[in-house]
C-alpha cells in the first residue's frame, strides 16, 4: 500500500519542522512527558510548550524570514503536532542530565530528547 500524496499544507508543515531544526530547536519533555521546545530568539534562548502560541509564532517568523510568506494556522498546528510526536517518541538522550526550568510560573524537570539539533550542539 503506497503513501498518500502530500498536500500543500503537509509540505508547508514539513518545511516548518525543517526550518525549526535548521535554526537550533531542541525538543524536550518534562517529567510528565509533555513536550517543549527550546529555541533561539532575540539573542537568548526561550523554552515554551510546543503547542503554545509563542512557539507557533516563532515557526511563522522562521518561515517569513526564509521565504517571505506567512504560514497558515493549519500548517503551523500540523508542524507543532509533528514536533510533539518527535519530542515524545524519539529516544531519550543519554548525554545530558535532566535540568530544572521555570516555565509559565511552574517548575518543570526537563529531559532532553535526542534530535539532530541536540547532536549538533554536543559536537
Amino acid at each position: 500500500m503506497g503513501s498518500l500524496p502530500m498536500t500543500c499544507s503537509d509540505r508547508l508543515a514539513q518545511r516548518l519542522v525543517d526550518l525549526a531544526r535548521e535554526n537550533g530547536v531542541v525538543l524536550l519533555v518534562d517529567q510528565h512527558r509533555e513536550p517543549y521546545a527550546r529555541f533561539p530568539t532575540n539573542g537568548r534562548y526561550a523554552t515554551y510548550a510546543i503547542h503554545s502560541r509563542a512557539f507557533g509564532s516563532w515557526l511563522v517568523w522562521l518561515y517569513y524570514e526564509s521565504d517571505r510568506r506567512v504560514a497558515g494556522s493549519g500548517a503551523v498546528r500540523s508542524a507543532q503536532r509533528i514536533l510533539d510526536i518527535l519530542a515524545r517518541h524519539e529516544n531519550v538522550s543519554t548525554i545530558a542530565v535532566a535540568s530544572h526550568y521555570r516555565v509559565g510560573g511552574k517548575d518543570l524537570e526537563i529531559i532532553p530528547v535526542r534530535s539532530r539539533s541536540l547532536e549538533r550542539e554536543v559536537k
